[in-house]
């Protein structure tokens, strides 16, 4: 995993929720980004249960997860 995926990642398993929220907000993640980023993060959903619970591929799960990474880690 990239450093600053790596980074994206714990700032936001490590924010507040108003923190979280402001985070997702100003990346300006798609609708099928965010749902899956607060599976994963405040869920603590593993990449397999996303994939079955959405019906889709644990690749697209991962691939969209990195983009939602990349667009909070330039914020």
């Amino acid at each position: 995993m990239k450093q600053s995926r790596k980074l994206a990642r714990q700032r936001l398993k490590q924010s507040t929720r108003a923190e979280f929220e402001r985070l997702i907000y100003a990346a300006k993640l798609t609708p099928r980004q965010e749902q899956i980023i607060k599976l994963f993060v405040l869920k603590d959903y593993s990449v397999c249960k996303i994939a079955l619970s959405l019906s889709c591929c644990e690749c697209l799960i991962r691939n969209e997860l990195a983009k939602a990474y990349d667009k909070v880690a330039f914020l």
